[in-house]
């Protein structure tokens, strides 16, 4: 049995590909799925109107490995410097109570934003009679630095407004990370 024992592994131009602390944290080029975040919504989030996308106001991180994601202010993820490339995002969103207002959901849908503007959305056409419902999407985006993304939902239905939930055992949150070699 062979040991190599090494602090870089660098490739042909001289850019670190994986280093290592002594310690056995690695860090640098391929090494890891970083930036990355996840964050959920900690309360039911009141006000969602119908028939427009409404920003999802994930206010609560499990974890932020950058300090990327803003959970007080924007409820963003923004590409720091140096770290532009493909993003995987995955969302769930759950659920919309419109207080029995409505005899039919006609439309639910969940999309991610990308600097302002509607970049991927899932649609769930119900048309039935429900109170609740929810929808999870994923979406590979590239990204360059400074570039941010957004959680939305979206109701179509008769009237009145709705919540989104959230709390201690919420189903709405927001994750990404950055995908290695892609």
């Amino acid at each position: 049995m062979s040991i190599l024992k090494v602090n870089t592994i660098q490739d042909k131009g001289g850019n670190t590909i994986i280093s290592s602390d002594g310690a056995g944290t690695l860090s640098g080029g391929l090494a890891s799925n970083t930036p990355a975040f996840s964050a959920k919504l900690s309360a039911n989030q009141e006000g969602i109107s119908q028939n427009a996308y409404t920003k999802v106001q994930c206010d609560s991180e499990d974890f932020d490995t950058d300090s990327a994601y803003d959970n007080a202010t924007n409820y963003r993820f923004t590409v720091p410097s140096g770290q532009a490339g493909k993003y995987l995002f995955t969302a769930s969103i759950n659920a919309i109570d419109w207080g029995g207002s409505f005899s039919t959901l006609d439309l639910y849908s969940g999309a991610f934003y990308k600097n302002g503007s509607l970049e991927k959305a899932t649609i769930d056409i119900n048309g039935a009679a429900v109170n609740n419902n929810g929808v999870s999407l994923s979406a590979i985006i590239d990204l360059s630095e400074s570039d941010y993304v957004e959680l939305y939902v979206k109701v179509e239905t008769g009237s009145g407004t709705g919540k989104v939930y959230g709390g201690s055992n919420t189903t709405t949150w927001f994750q990404g990370y950055k995908l290695i070699g892609a």
